[in-house]
């Protein structure tokens, strides 16, 4: 974001941007982002998903600043229901000067999604409408809250009864172990554990910053739950497209379109586009997770973060080619179909995502810090 902004004040000032950014990051002490390298955290989890995040800056970068994604787009507010919000003179017009790039480039480092604006994602979960009341806003989102970190806790002390987590301070009687030696069953069990526990801390998380946001004066329809509706999890590719949460989205997402628009040259709506994008996305994600990994770990390990996301643009792509059959051969969507859906991507997440929290598991994913356990599920 910095480099965006500084790229305006840069032009107008005549200061060559290389210099005038050596000038601004050497004014600055060591902070967060020149230290998560050295300095272990609290937490193999907290700096796992610091890391992560600060990956996600370089491809934020390359979309914003090297792509110029958006002022090429022209991105600008609009409707929940699609249509332009701003008049053709306003979304022509870019914000050029410092102060409302900086508004701009601010609100969209917080907004990943770029939920409500041109570039969101086909698949945005629904938002709320412009004017809902704020005193509902905040109740609705600290009841959402309270449940999720409630579910959170519970699953935190039950995760340390097992043999593979711990509560923090006991790691040299219990050591993190991995889950090769677990049964088909109990992986396939632990590694639901595992998606719901993250479910719920991310929405749980998310709702305590959206009503931070909304007090600091930002607008209550660009304030998401994390994830969208359970309810469409029948097929992998929905899983992903519209139920998971979309912080990676657009870094994903402008790279693949990259490579299949720009420099492979292929149609939109073609094979070779829809794949691009599709494969090109998992792999970006893949390095995301990938690249933190080596981050935590200080070496070039990872927890197979790129076989993980490779195999699920796999799936999709063979999930694809399975669906398209099925038309040829006369089938219709139904709730027998669905169901089936829904069967097959259970298994397949229960299955696939163990190769990934096996090794994360092993390196301390799981070590704990003492839940609340209100119910005594811990130990």
């Amino acid at each position: 974001m910095f480099e965006y902004i500084l790229g305006i004040f840069a032009e107008s000032s005549h200061i060559p941007l290389f210099y005038l950014t050596l000038f601004v990051a050497f004014s600055f002490h060591p902070g967060l982002n020149r230290a998560v390298h050295r300095e272990h955290l609290s937490s193999y989890a907290r700096e796992y998903g610091m890391n992560n995040w600060l990956v996600q800056l370089c491809f934020i970068y390359f979309d914003w600043i090297i792509l110029a994604s958006p002022d090429k787009e022209r991105w600008h507010k609009i409707h929940q229901a699609g249509t332009v919000q701003a008049t053709k003179a306003d979304t022509d017009e870019v914000p050029q000067g410092f102060f409302a790039r900086f508004w701009f480039a601010l609100r969209m480092q917080f907004n990943t999604r770029g939920i409500g604006w041109s570039h969101q994602p086909e698949k945005a979960p629904r938002s709320y409408p412009p004017g809902y009341p704020l005193s509902k806003f905040i109740l609705n989102k600290l009841v959402r809250a309270a449940v999720f970190f409630f579910v959170q806790d519970q699953i935190v002390a039950y995760l340390a009864t097992t043999p593979y987590g711990v509560y923090k301070g006991n790691e040299h009687i219990k050591p993190s172990v991995g889950l090769e030696n677990a049964s088909w069953a109990e992986s396939f069990a632990l590694c639901w554990v595992n998606i719901t526990v993250i479910y719920v801390s991310v929405e749980s998380g998310i709702s305590i910053l959206n009503i931070l946001f909304v007090l600091c004066g930002y607008p209550v329809e660009e304030c998401l739950p994390a994830f969208g509706d359970i309810k469409e999890m029948y097929t992998v590719r929905k899983s992903w497209g519209t139920v998971w949460h979309m912080m990676m989205r657009r870094q994903a997402s402008s790279i693949g379109t990259w490579l299949a628009r720009d420099v492979l040259r292929f149609r939109k709506g073609t094979f070779g586009s829809r794949y691009t994008q599709l494969f090109a996305g998992f792999l970006v994600t893949g390095a995301i997770h990938g690249f933190a990994a080596m981050l935590t770990h200080r070496d070039f390990s990872t927890n197979r973060e790129f076989e993980f996301f490779m195999s699920q643009a796999v799936m999709i792509f063979i999930e694809d080619h399975v669906i398209k059959l099925g038309k040829a051969l006369g089938l219709r969507p139904n709730r027998f179909w669905r169901l089936v859906g829904y069967i097959s991507t259970i298994i397949w997440f229960g299955h696939s995502v163990a190769i990934w929290q096996s090794s994360s598991v092993r390196r301390g994913m799981w070590v704990f810090s003492p839940s609340y356990d209100l119910l005594g599920l811990g130990p």
